[in-house]
């Protein structure tokens, strides 16, 4: 199993664990996830994933990281 699987694994059990306590680490999360997708270039599967984060209504910060993802790899939600 690679280092992204792990990853992958990890993020996926905490998630389902509610193991957060802010909506902005959740939404860092699923941010991570989405770059895990992109990565392997899985645009459906990092777009979910921004949509969840957004959906959360994190702050201004995690907001500006998710426009600059969207930016960068020339996605529209």
């Amino acid at each position: 199993m690679c280092i992204r699987d792990r990853a992958r694994t990890a993020f996926k059990s905490s998630l389902d664990a509610n193991y957060f306590r802010t909506t902005d680490e959740k939404a860092s999360v699923f941010l991570m996830m989405a770059q895990l997708d992109l990565r392997t270039r899985n645009t459906e599967g990092a777009k979910r994933y921004l949509r969840d984060a957004r959906d959360l209504e994190p702050s201004a910060e995690v907001k500006n990281q998710i426009q600059f993802i969207l930016k960068e790899a020339k996605i529209k939600l």
